[in-house]
């Protein structure tokens, strides 16, 4: 007989909800842009990269904590295995896979590292219009040299 899942899933619905949530992804993305620069493509991994880690770990542990009454974070860890070997992934709802995903990788640090250099790319691809413009207008000799973009 298959284990009821059911109190669990409206578990995981609640961690869904808290991950997709505008507060969580606006202080996850503030850590990580914060902390990206830190990070070099390289593959050697620096003694820092881990206590970067293990801050993000802890942030986004008492995010999850504040949010969950103690009793459902045990329920969440107690069932959390079992769960995971007896759902497939096509079963979840889109929002709880999200969730999982999350707290699944959440002690991956290859993962968090490669979420640290996307976030490094990115930031640096939205700083790269503002420096090409700050350029031109150096290069045009406009006043200034483009400070506005600094």
């Amino acid at each position: 007989m298959a284990k009821d899942f059911s109190e669990l899933e409206v578990l995981l619905k609640k961690v869904a909800k808290v991950v997709t949530g505008d507060e969580f992804r606006s202080k996850s993305s503030a850590f990580l842009e914060k902390y990206c620069d830190e990070f070099s493509y390289e593959d050697e991994n620096k003694l820092e990269y881990s206590q970067i880690h293990d801050r993000y770990q802890e942030e986004i542990e008492v995010s999850l904590l504040d949010a969950l009454p103690p009793e459902d974070v045990e329920k969440l860890l107690e069932q959390l295995p079992a769960y995971m070997e007896s759902v497939s992934a096509s079963d979840m709802d889109g929002s709880v896979g999200e969730a999982l995903d999350l707290l699944t990788s959440l002690g991956d640090f290859t993962a968090f590292k490669e979420l640290m250099l996307v976030t490094k790319r990115n930031k640096n691809s939205k700083a790269a219009p503002a420096e090409s413009h700050e350029m031109k207008s150096t290069e045009l000799g406009v006043a200034g040299g483009g400070k506005l973009f600094k």
